[in-house]
């Protein structure tokens, strides 16, 4: 099984930014599952299918087919629903309606999901932002499972910032009512589960300069062999918020 690296979450916990970017960073592939629920939700919607409100909806709810592509000079992996060609920065895919509207479509699709990663895994090497890492595959030694960890009022101060928008209700209850219902439904785990579970917690502070360094020293030490010298000029390409820490102090307080 080739290297794979996975980052796992809750919803707006900066996963996507930060997994895109690493990916681009060390060459390798990016996938992120959030985007291919979300592409189905809206391939569903153009079809004139509803998408489930319950558990017991999802179960009998008959979803577009996906199909994965050959891989090309570009570092996206593509995948296709229903025969279209998933773009990751669609602006459709960005609409907040989805934000809890695919919490139980993501449960009628996880067996599918997970076959998907496994897929990816064996194929080449990548980095996937997900909610959870397949049980089958956290505990190989070619498998980097992190979680990174964000507040509750961080992530929705985070959502409201890239929707431009004052934080309210609606979207309070799109992160925070969406991650109950995601665990009670079995598509997230809990921090604390994480950490059980052979997961490398990574706990953002607010800003993903902290959590950029976290996990690329991760990769770093277990893929890499890079010098301090190289991580510092890997993280400053890698930044995604205002630079703001002193690399070499923060090389010595994580190593």
């Amino acid at each position: 099984m080739n290297k794979t690296i996975f980052i796992a979450g809750p919803s707006a916990s900066g996963k996507s930014t930060l997994s895109r970017r690493l990916a681009s960073e060390i060459g390798f592939h990016w996938l992120d599952t959030g985007s291919v629920i979300r592409m189905t939700a809206l391939v569903m919607e153009q079809k004139g299918i509803k998408l489930p409100d319950s558990y017991e909806a999802a179960e009998e709810t008959l979803v577009p087919p996906w199909s994965v592509g050959e891989l090309d000079q570009t570092l996206d992996w593509p995948i296709f629903v229903n025969g279209e060609l998933l773009e990751y920065d669609n602006p459709q895919l960005s609409n907040p309606k989805y934000d809890t509207s695919t919490v139980f479509l993501a449960r009628a699709l996880r067996s599918r999901t997970w076959d998907l990663l496994e897929l990816v895994s064996m194929i080449g090497q990548s980095v996937i932002s997900c909610r959870q890492v397949p049980k089958k595959l956290i505990h190989y030694d070619e498998i980097l499972p992190i979680y990174l960890n964000l507040s509750p009022q961080d992530r929705v101060l985070r959502r409201a910032i890239y929707e431009n928008k004052e934080v309210d209700l609606d979207i309070v209850q799109r992160i925070v009512g969406k991650e109950v219902q995601n665990i009670y439904v079995g598509n997230l785990i809990s921090p604390e589960s994480a950490a059980d579970s052979n997961y490398v917690l990574v706990k953002n502070d607010g800003t993903l300069d902290r959590s950029a360094a976290q996990l690329l020293l991760e990769v770093i030490h277990k893929y890499q062999d890079f010098t301090p010298e190289d991580y510092e000029y890997t993280l400053d390409k890698l930044q995604a918020t205002e630079k703001s820490l002193n690399h070499f102090t923060l090389w010595s307080e994580l190593a």
